[in-house]
Formats: C-alpha cells, structure tokens, sequence
C-alpha cells in the first residue's frame, strides 16, 4: 500500500481523525516542490481560522477541496442550473489523491494541478483568517463578476490578487453582520490550557463582542457558551459593560 494510500484511509470519514504529521509532510513535499509555499505555512498556524489550528496543511486543505465542492454545487444553482447543481461534477478529493498517487496515469497532471490550486488558495484563506467556505464562497462572487466562460470558476481562479483583495476588504463587513465562533472543543473553558491559539480565540470574541451594539449581552452569551471565563471579562471590560454581561449570565 503507497503512502498516499494509506493517509488517504486515515484521513476519511470522520474530519476529527489524525494521523501522524511526519506522514503529511512526506506527502506534502512529494506534490508541492516550492520551499516558499511550504514555508509560509509556519505563518498560517498563527492565522488561520481557529478551527483550523490542529491540522496539519494537509489535512486543512482536504476541508477546503470539500468546501470547493458544496459552493461550487450553490453557485451552479445560482448562475448555472439550479435543478442539475446536485449532480454536478466538481473536484474530489478521491481522484485528486488517487491522480496524484498514479504518476503514470492520464490524470496526474490534472490532480497536481488542482490539488497545488487548492494548496494556494487554503493558504489565501488561512492568511486572512476565514472559515474556507466563506473565503470560497466570496471569491467564487467577485470571480464571477469578471467571468464570460461557459463554465464556473476552477481552484486555480480563486486566489488571485484582485480576489484576495476584495476578499480581504469584504471580510471585516462580514464580522459586523454576522457572529463567526468556532465549534472546536478545544476553546470551550472547560478544555482552557492557556495555550496561544486558546488565548487567540478569546481576543476574537472581545473583537467580536466589541462589533456589536451591546457588547455586554454578547460577553454574557459567550460565558454562557463555555467560550470565555468571566474573570477575564471582568479584568478587560469597563465595570459598566461587565454589569451589563452579568445580567445576561446564567
């Protein structure tokens, strides 16, 4: 059984599941030759999005092929044809990694290229710090806005510097409109370790509590949500909004 083959039955299934991080780098050095690319992941840890932190770049950029294939399938619907968006063919992972571990094959070169297209693009969305299916889903937007093909956008059209860009801008609109927590179970208090992405996600939600129009009522909500300690509310807030906060604590 080759290398690929066997992360690829230790990466199935269940998104929780790990395997050794020596395996991934083998594999990521195998298909990704630039030593800037790979190089630039040591920034990401530190940025990327919070449910993110735990995986190798790999793993991650397994999540966002997945996540190419559900906005794809919704804007398909939206620009294309809404009744054959579930049938659709869109990348998977299946074939990507099975192109890659077949060097032979007619479809190595096209699984290489999208699988280093979505090695760039995670790293896109990484470095801004977005959940992969809102960075997608953006950038498949404003790609679009700029497109005349009789086909939607591919992994390689979504990470340009115009898209970054806008994406980039669009990004902070979003946070107001909208509340971004993770769901990892490693930021729940009872799991707090003081650990740097941990301490990370709590100045997130300060951020995100801030956006709002009673911060108080959302610093409650999150002490509420196991998200964050009271005492550290107490210790960065006003003695006005912690009151507030307190109201809404259970």
């Amino acid at each position: 059984m080759s290398m690929m083959q066997q992360n690829e039955m230790t990466m199935g299934g269940d998104l929780e599941i790990r395997h050794s991080p020596l395996e991934d780098d083998i594999v990521a050095h195998r298909f990704i030759q630039n030593q800037k690319t790979l190089q630039f992941e040591t920034d990401l840890f530190a940025s990327k999005w919070f449910d993110y932190r735990h995986l190798t770049p790999l793993a991650a950029t397994r999540l966002y092929i997945q996540a190419y294939d559900g906005v794809y399938r919704r804007h398909y619907a939206v620009n294309m044809d809404h009744n054959a968006a579930k049938y659709v063919r869109t990348i998977s992972i299946d074939e990507i990694f099975g192109g890659l571990d077949a060097p032979e094959s007619s479809t190595h070169k096209k699984a290489k290229s999208h699988f280093t297209a979505c090695w760039h693009g995670r790293q896109m969305a990484d470095m801004l710090g977005m959940p992969y299916e809102v960075y997608l889903d953006l950038a498949f937007e404003y790609r679009l806005r700029y497109w005349n093909r009789p086909y939607l956008p591919q992994p390689q059209h979504l990470y340009s510097d115009m898209v970054v860009d806008r994406v980039q801008q669009r990004w902070p609109e979003l946070q107001a409109a909208r509340l971004y927590t993770s769901d990892h179970p490693a930021y729940l208090i009872e799991n707090y370790q003081n650990l740097p992405q941990q301490n990370d996600y709590h100045e997130w939600l300060f951020k995100q509590a801030g956006l709002r129009a009673n911060p108080g009522e959302m610093l409650g909500r999150f002490v509420n949500e196991d998200l964050l300690p009271v005492e550290k509310i107490k210790g960065r807030v006003e003695e006005g909004v912690f009151e507030i906060a307190r109201t809404y604590m259970h």
